[in-house]
């Protein structure tokens, strides 16, 4: 089962319960969102430890990229520890955010806008990402056992 992470600013938390439900009807069950009520951070836990666990965890991280998203510096961290653990990165833009505002850390990445079109790429490529996984790892018979 893929698992996915949503990367957000605290101000766009709204923006990603709706990301957060609509990946939910397309099929996707295990999406960590930090605010959630019952798969979030709870009350009294470690949230940083938590937010890197998770991240670590996951197949896909979903970056909902906004102003906000650029001036966090946890957000920041999400990306950069998502992007060195060879992640799937999926940079959205909600509303009118322009693609030039995602700056030279995202421009190797296709973004895609919250929009019909941008909804119906990213679950192409969100099922690509499952297929991949329940492909599994090939062993080769050639490949020494140490």
């Amino acid at each position: 089962m893929t698992a996915v992470f949503i990367s957000h600013a605290s101000a766009d938390a709204e923006h990603a319960t709706i990301v957060k439900k609509w990946l939910k009807e397309q099929g996707l069950e295990n999406v960590f969102l930090d605010l959630d009520k019952v798969g979030g951070i709870g009350a009294g836990e470690n949230w940083e430890r938590r937010l890197y666990e998770e991240v670590a965890r996951c197949h896909a991280v979903i970056l909902i990229v906004t102003s906000d998203w650029l001036n966090s510096k946890w957000c920041f961290a999400e990306f950069s520890m998502a992007r060195s653990l060879g992640k799937v990165i999926f940079p959205i833009l909600r509303g009118g955010e322009d693609i030039a505002v995602i700056g030279p850390e995202l421009g190797s990445i296709q973004a895609e806008r919250w929009n019909e079109e941008g909804k119906s790429h990213l679950a192409e490529r969100l099922n690509s990402v499952a297929h991949e996984i329940a492909r599994g790892h090939r062993y080769s018979p050639e490949r020494p056992p140490y």
